[in-house]
């Protein structure tokens, strides 16, 4: 009786003196790899469109299967929506907007808390709404990776690359003026330039 009367004081004792019972679970998980397809169809505009259309979808579902050995891999498409797929067959090029700074914004609110090893993005780099990508890439923590689609032909075209000139000028008097210009595919031919 003494034995058991110790016994339960000797438990009491112990827990009102509230002991801190630590247990320790570890989940390992494999980090996140985003694959962002631009679904637009500005890419098939081009002389190569049957590529896309065929052999470009069955290179991405390959790397998409490589990749799944070691990441856990996201597929997502983008142009006038974002939508997650899980595999590609969605893709039509058919979308008539680009806005990648969406898809950023919308990759950093889904992937914020989570191990975002990188992002993957396979676009022509076209966008005709929503802000510069470039700064909305920014403020990704993890790499961005890009495919560079679409037609590569260089084509015919001037461009005025920068002026360079004095901020104040008085009138009636002569100042420097220096105009750079870049021209692409317009060997032999001439053009104007007028200052006013």
């Amino acid at each position: 009786m003494s034995t058991l009367r110790f016994l339960s004081v000797a438990i009491l004792s112990f827990l009102l003196l509230a002991p801190l019972i630590k247990t320790v679970k570890r989940t390992v998980e494999k980090p996140v790899v985003v694959i962002a397809q631009d679904n637009s169809e500005s890419l098939v505009a081009g002389k190569d469109s049957a590529f896309y259309k065929k052999e470009y979808k069955e290179k991405l579902a390959k790397l998409i299967n490589q990749l799944s050995d070691k990441y856990e891999v996201r597929s997502y498409t983008f142009a006038d929506k974002i939508k997650e797929s899980a595999n590609m067959d969605s893709v039509n090029f058919k979308e008539k907007q680009t806005n990648i700074s969406q898809l950023f914004d919308e990759l950093d609110t889904r992937y914020s808390n989570r191990n975002l090893g990188a992002i993957i993005l396979a676009t022509d780099g076209l966008y005709n709404i929503g802000s510069n990508p470039v700064y909305t890439s920014s403020k990704m923590k993890a790499p961005v990776y890009t495919i560079a689609l679409g037609d590569t032909t260089v084509k015919k075209d001037i461009v005025l690359l920068k002026t360079e000139y004095n901020r104040i000028v008085y009138l009636g008097n002569d100042f420097p003026l220096e105009v750079v210009v870049n021209a692409k595919q317009l060997k032999g031919k001439s053009s104007t330039l007028t200052v006013s």
